[in-house]
């Protein structure tokens, strides 16, 4: 689910099968969520927070590098920053 509101940036396919999405917050922070294995926004959309983006594979077939767990950066201003001290998890 997205981490606060903003709007989809890109929607990719990595090379292991899994796909990604970044959305664009305010005051310069990006969210990139990884590993997912079906994508229901797409590049543009508006999205509220938790609006659910996509799921993630459950199923190591699908994906060479899948472990059923999501990736999750958070960027700002193109710095990576630690999650935990922006986001109460």
């Amino acid at each position: 689910m997205a981490v606060e509101n903003g709007a989809v940036i890109a929607v990719e396919n990595q090379t292991d099968g899994t796909h990604s999405v970044t959305i664009q917050h305010a005051a310069g922070y990006i969210s990139v969520y990884r590993n997912l294995g079906e994508i229901l926004v797409r590049k543009g959309q508006t999205l509220q927070s938790g609006a659910v983006l996509g799921r993630i594979n459950t199923d190591a077939e699908n994906s060479a590098e899948s472990s059923g767990v999501l990736a999750f950066e958070l960027w700002r201003d193109g710095t990576a920053v630690d999650p935990e001290r922006y986001i109460l998890f």
